[in-house]
């Protein structure tokens, strides 16, 4: 199987130690409800200002070690459903949505990433396999039912009870998991701060039958490069000062002063 080489965030429950997060446990009913999507986003976030080299920046940094408190997870997760990654009671967060927060809170803190949507199922265990390769987990959607969004189609999630043995422990529609782990005929999954698996078969034939790859689908994370190889470098203060002192110039010139 390929997985993760460094260990996935862990929230401290008190009398448990979480395998990511879990919206279940935010105080807030929006959350508990529909915020899948932000967790996603949390724990893909926190796991790159952890490990990935030139990540570390923004709402994580102070965080040194890949266990967090309850409390200070909850407030990361408020921080981005308020500025980032919006959930709407009754709906949650298409994919869409997901990744222009994730690229608009790379933006603002500097950090050398990109993400998009994925709308074709064709190379989908292939991306999932390559970011696992890079170290990057993977957000993954189990969307809606399609075009009877109120279906009551879902996929199941399994519990390994031993080698090659799975045990069905839960089922999920219009949901957000995070690939931490993926062989040939399972993938390795957080939901609800647990660890699950899920049948790749058993998802393609749900894709087909009762939703679409329109949204059952993967966020797609690459760095952001430059043509000749290097990171590409967002607006720092740097640059804002000398693209504002050339624009002061020119309006300057434009007055007739020099």
């Amino acid at each position: 199987m390929i997985e993760l080489k460094n260990r996935f965030p862990q929230v401290d429950q008190k009398d448990r130690l979480s395998y990511g997060g879990d919206q279940g446990d935010h105080p807030r009913k929006l959350i508990r409800k529909y915020g899948c999507g932000v967790i996603g986003g949390a724990d893909l976030l926190f796991y790159l200002c952890l490990y990935r080299t030139g990540c570390r920046r923004g709402l994580f940094a102070v965080q040194k070690e890949p266990r967090a408190e309850l409390e200070l997870y909850n407030q990361w997760v408020d921080r981005l459903s308020r500025k980032y990654l919006p959930v709407i009671p009754g709906f949650g967060m298409n994919g869409l949505v997901l990744a222009f927060g994730l690229n608009r809170y790379f933006r603002h803190n500097l950090i050398p990433m990109r993400a998009r949507w994925c709308f074709s199922g064709r190379k989908l265990w292939k991306r999932v396999d390559a970011m696992l390769s890079d170290d990057l987990p993977v957000i993954l959607s189990v969307g809606p039912n399609i075009p009877l969004f109120w279906g009551k189609h879902r996929l199941p999630l399994y519990k390994k009870a031993g080698e090659d043995v799975y045990i069905r422990a839960a089922q999920v529609r219009a949901h957000y998991v995070t690939v931490t782990g993926a062989d040939g005929q399972w993938i390795q999954v957080s939901s609800w701060g647990k660890k699950y698996y899920i049948s790749k078969k058993e998802y393609k034939e749900y894709v087909k039958k009762h939703s679409s790859y329109l949204v059952s689908n993967m966020v797609l994370l690459k760095p952001r490069k430059q043509r000749n190889g290097g990171y590409r470098k967002p607006y720092g203060p740097s640059k804002m000062k000398k693209k504002a002192g050339a624009e002061g110039a020119a309006g300057n010139r434009e007055k007739g002063m020099p």
